[in-house]
């Protein structure tokens, strides 16, 4: 079939072609990655080492990243798949390199209890203080959900335990309790007199009349009763 038109049509109508064609071949490289890195995460969560060695020999990033920034290494360490960790990490796979919640392989090997694992990456240098974006570390993890044979091998790593929140200090005495003895005078209470008394209201307490003066009686009492005089002493007989 022959085209007949313009050279303006003619020109037009190639020019498209090599566009489509253009297209078409920057495509398919990019489906081909994207295939190769799925096709690697898989193969790390089910702990095929041959297609992991085959995916990599043809040219797959070992440190490719999900849609959710999950690597193969993080995949295999959460499923407890040494061998496949160990091949990971023989072909270049970033210890430290977290997810999009920056959880790390060492991270999720320790939410998951995989005890072997998590001594594996520690021995080949993951970083046992490392934090998340919710500030958990590979230590607190473990002691929240009771993994002691993982808090083992994270001491002996060099992390440090996590202390347990201190509760606040109770107040000596509840609102509207008495105070005890002994408790410190709180703003705005009377000050106590000497012997534990409190002074009347609104003044000082009266002072104590001397010894022998008369006592007055209180208004609209009874008066006190007399004092009975001392007898002289008796004279001596000569």
């Amino acid at each position: 079939m022959i085209y007949e038109g313009t050279p303006w049509q003619v020109g037009g109508l190639l020019f498209w072609l090599g566009c489509a064609s253009l297209q078409a071949a920057d495509e398919k490289p990019l489906d081909m990655a994207a295939m190769a890195q799925s096709e690697l995460l898989a193969a790390a969560r089910a702990g095929r080492i041959e297609k992991i060695y085959s995916l990599l020999a043809a040219g797959a990033d070992v440190n490719t990243k999900s849609p959710a920034g999950r690597t193969a290494l993080i995949e295999a360490a959460a499923h407890g798949n040494l061998r496949t960790t160990q091949a990971l990490l023989a072909s270049g796979a970033d210890l430290n390199l977290g997810d999009a919640l920056g959880r790390t392989p060492l991270m999720e090997a320790v939410r998951q209890n995989r005890v072997g694992t998590v001594d594996l990456l520690l021995q080949n240098g993951a970083d046992a203080e490392g934090q998340d974006q919710a500030g958990n570390t590979p230590m607190k993890l473990a002691q929240h959900a009771k993994h002691e044979a993982i808090v083992a091998l994270l001491k002996d790593a060099g992390a440090k335990p996590e202390e347990p929140p201190k509760k606040p200090e109770e107040p000596a005495t509840k609102p509207g309790e008495p105070p005890k003895p002994g408790d410190p005078p709180k703003p705005g209470d009377p000050p106590k007199s000497e012997g534990g008394e409190k002074p009347p209201e609104g003044g000082t307490p009266p002072a104590k009349p001397p010894e022998g003066a008369a006592v007055k009686p209180p208004e609209g009492g009874a008066p006190p009763p007399p004092s009975t005089p001392t007898p002289p002493p008796a004279e001596e007989k000569k």
